[in-house]
């Protein structure tokens, strides 16, 4: 019998890069919004701070403020990666 981990499905380089230029081309809020959606292991709420950080500049650390302000916890941590 196979194991879970060989028989889940690797993401190839094309769809590494769609996932990226999908992202790349959401508004910030919409990417710190990508970043509270799946489970912290999840690769999309990574690609999502992977973006942000690289965009950086007055209007991501100005979102990343009202997320650290947020009253759920998940919000806050992931302003944290920041």
């Amino acid at each position: 019998m196979p194991s879970e981990e060989l028989t889940e499905r690797t993401r190839t380089a094309d769809e590494d890069a769609r996932t990226r230029a999908e992202f790349e081309s959401k508004s910030t809020e919409e990417l710190f919004a990508a970043t509270l959606e799946g489970e912290y292991d999840d690769d999309a709420p990574w690609e999502a701070v992977s973006v942000l950080r690289l965009r950086g500049g007055a209007g991501v650390f100005e979102v990343a403020k009202l997320y650290c302000g947020s009253e759920d916890a998940k919000a806050r941590a992931g302003a944290s990666a920041f």
